[in-house]
């Protein structure tokens, strides 16, 4: 024999419910008026997707990176970023002719 199930009327269910729909759509009506937040990166440069191989201790070395600059700003950055801020860094070193055997 199947079970039956319990009828609930309008006024049990909005004694149960209570004003949930008008508490839900109040939070919607509020964040709908909040002014959309600040991205909190700048937007981000064109990104073009390279293969690199790398031995296990670089990946080390840049997830190190990654952790420590978690702890201090709060942010963990990206891998690839790290990487560009290390190739970018290698560059201004070379132009300057600090780089062993760049000129």
């Amino acid at each position: 024999m199947p079970k039956r199930r319990a009828q609930i009327t309008r006024q049990t269910a909005g004694e149960m419910y209570g004003d949930v729909i008008d508490r839900v759509t109040a939070q919607a009506e509020r964040r709908a008026t909040l002014p959309p937040p600040e991205p909190e990166e700048p937007e981000r440069p064109f990104l073009v997707k390279a293969t690199v191989y790398l031995t296990v201790e670089d990946v080390l070395a840049i997830d190190r990176i990654c952790s420590d600059e978690f702890r201090i700003t709060g942010k963990k950055p990206r891998r690839s970023t790290v990487v560009s801020r290390a190739i970018q860094l290698l560059l201004a070193q070379h132009e300057a002719g600090e780089v062993a055997g760049s000129r």
